[in-house]
Parts: C-alpha cells; structure tokens; sequence
C-alpha cells in the first residue's frame, strides 16, 4: 500500500489519499473540477509552491485559486493522474475548437468584407500563406491572434506582387532560380528507434517538428528557438544537438565534425513555448517600474517566469525570462518594452 500511495492532509485536517508521485495540481483535481481550473500555485505546511510540487505522505495541501486563471497546455507536464490529465485535455480540447469556430468566423467576414469568395479554394490559399498544415490549426492561430489577417495577406489572394526598387526595371528577374539550399527531407524518421540521428540523411534539409525536438537537445549556450538560423549535430551516440549558426560551440563543430553537421529548418506550430531573456536597460525615473509593469501585463500571449530590476546612480537594469514561442514574438516583447519612456535598451540575451 505505502509503496503505490500517500497520504496527504486538506487545510480542515481530512486525510486523503493519492497516488504515489502525486502533484499539487493532481490534488487540485481530486477536490473538485472548479478548483483544479482555476488554481494557480498551493501552499504546502504553510509554505508556497508550485502547481508542480510532487507531493510527500504527511503533507497538509491548500490550493490557491483565482477566477482569472484558466488551464493552461503545460499543465499537462506535471499532471500525473488520470483524472486531472482527462479534465485538462478535455478543456484544451473545447477551448481549442471555440478559437476555431471564432477563427472560421473572422475569416470569413474578411473575406466577405473584401469581396472574396469563402470558398474551400481560397480558404487552401490563405493556409498555404500561413504555412500550417491543416484548415484546423489555421482557424485556431486566427481565433488565437497569432494569425492577423492583415494587408500582405489581402495582397497574397488578390494576386497582386508588389515590386520594388530596380528590379521592377527587369521583368525575368527572379523567375528563373539556381538554388544551392539542400532539398528538404520528406520521409519523417523513426524516432522509436536508438540512434535514429545517425540514420538521417546529411545532404537533405531536416524540418524541425515539435516530434523532432522532443528527441533533441538544444544547445544550453546559445539556447535557439524557432526563427533562429539553426543546424544540428549529430553526436556519436546517434542523440541530436540544435544550435544557432552563430554559436561558438557549433562553428568549433563545423570545423572539426563536418560530417555529423546536418541543415535544419522549423516546422514548429505556435505550440511549444521556450523560456528566453531579455535585458533591458534605461534611466530610472518615478513610475518607470508601474509602466514596465503595466507593458508586461498586456502581453497576455506569453507566460512570464521570472523578472528582476536593479538601479545604479540613475540608471536601471532588468532581466525578464518569458515563454514565447518564436523570435517574432521576442521582437514584440522588446518594441512593447521599448515604448515606456524611459526604456532605452531591450535585447535578447
């Protein structure tokens, strides 16, 4: 018995009894429904911990929650149980298909308001655009805003090319392309099996799916994330190692290992997050932390873990380590920042 379960204690004293490897969120649930989606962190013997805090026999467990916190897709790396992993799956299951209803919407009153047929075709065009594999994932990163249906996307269906520069004086220039990017690779490899990074083909392109990098490292120096010029390296051990072009440790690599080095490219869907940090420097000024604070709280795309400000004879530094998706989005975290005032500085580390 003691060695499948534990033994845990609700803030009015009752025993409950959970299974062995049990979280703090995994007791949210257990509760009630209502509790575990909207609870935010818990107090554990009086001290506070995360959702993540794997629970010990004799712990007295209070759950902290809040109307404003919903589920949230990362949960389910630390729910362990089968009751809180079915709740959160089915709520990002329904809220999933809400944000496509609403997607398909808006798209189709764009098209309508710009007098284009919502036909199936059209509705192909604008998921070629947006690079996205299925009519599914396109109207949920519209119903998401992490697709805006903008100028460039109107110009796209329309058929309209815009020409800049000298090159409109040529009209064959770019119709004819020698290319000596590697040809993309097409046979998705087998990633049940070990070593399978030796068994991939160097001189082809290898996407980098959300699959692909579940079996990688990334490079913990130069820490690249999607929109980052990228190349793996294939150790002896057949494990794969992202890294940016840029990084030191990967030109050593190409000079020495050029055979192991293999091109990638991302294929990722706006579904994966990657913590990042961006320094931020500016004159320290009355109200200066209120208005970095109130950016910040705007950016409800993004999950931020940690920030830190220090000031120095007038001047003021701070780190912030959010969870983004790709660089587009740094550069939306930084220009956000940028347009306090006082903020002078905002760069990725």
């Amino acid at each position: 018995l003691y060695a499948s379960e534990i033994m845990v204690f609700t803030p009015k004293g009752e025993l409950k009894s959970m299974p062995l490897g049990s979280t703090a969120l995994d007791f949210a649930f257990s509760i009630h429904s209502f509790l575990g989606s909207h609870c935010f962190g818990a107090k554990v013997n009086h001290r506070l911990v995360p959702l993540s805090y794997v629970l010990k026999s004799g712990d007295q467990v209070e759950i902290l929650t809040t109307r404003t916190s919903h589920i949230s897709a990362e949960w389910l790396g630390f729910a362990t149980t089968a009751k809180a992993r079915g709740k959160i799956q089915a709520y990002l299951r329904r809220e999933s298909r809400d944000k496509q209803v609403k997607g398909e919407g808006m798209l189709r009153d764009f098209l309508q308001q710009h007098s284009l047929t919502a036909d199936a075709e059209t509705i192909d065009r604008v998921r070629h655009f947006q690079n996205l594999p299925s009519t599914d994932e396109l109207y949920y990163n519209i119903g998401d805003g992490l697709i805006q249906l903008d100028d460039a996307l109107l110009t796209h269906l329309q058929g309209r090319k815009e020409t800049k520069g000298w090159r409109r004086f040529i009209p064959f220039m770019g119709t004819v392309r020698t290319s000596t990017t590697p040809e993309v690779s097409t046979a998705a490899p087998d990633l049940a099996q070990e070593g399978w990074a030796k068994q991939l083909n160097r001189k082809q392109l290898l996407p980098l799916t959300e699959e692909i990098l579940a079996k990688s490292t990334l490079c913990p120096h130069c820490a690249p994330i999607p929109g980052d010029d990228v190349m793996g390296y294939i150790t002896d051990d057949g494990q794969l190692i992202i890294h940016k072009r840029t990084c030191d440790e990967a030109v050593k690599l190409k000079t020495r290992y050029g055979n192991n080095i293999i091109a990638c490219s991302w294929d990722m869907h706006k579904q994966q997050l990657f913590d990042v940090t961006i320094r931020f420097r500016g004159i320290d000024a009355k109200g200066v932390l209120y208005a970095i604070a109130d950016v910040l709280h705007k950016l409800t795309h993004f999950i931020i873990k940690s920030i830190t400000l220090t000031t120095d004879d007038g001047i003021f530094e701070g780190h912030l380590t959010i969870s983004v998706y790709d660089t587009t989005d740094v550069a939306t975290v930084c220009d956000s920042l940028l347009s306090v005032e006082n903020v002078t500085e905002a760069n990725r580390v």
